[in-house]
């Protein structure tokens, strides 16, 4: 699960990185397509797990970071529950 973590935070990294640092051509749409991508899935994502994050014995402002941040690869765990 921490390479998977690792392999998350690396494409954010990317994504966020072309509005630093401006990538030539067609990294830069990639990037820009990335970034887009990510927030909007891990926005829905969050959405959809909203109500076992906030039941979580877990102090919810670190799971909602968390789910942010590396989406399916943190909520997976409540996949089980379903």
């Amino acid at each position: 699960m921490l390479i998977a973590k690792a392999l998350v935070l690396g494409v954010w990294f990317f994504g966020l990185g072309n509005l630093i640092f401006i990538y030539p051509s067609y990294w830069s749409t990639m990037a820009t397509w990335t970034l887009g991508s990510l927030a909007g899935i891990h926005i829905a994502e969050t959405m959809y797990f909203l109500g076992q994050i906030k039941a979580a014995p877990e102090p919810i402002w670190q799971n909602l970071f968390s789910s942010m941040v590396f989406g399916l690869v943190h909520n997976r765990r409540y996949l089980n529950n379903d």
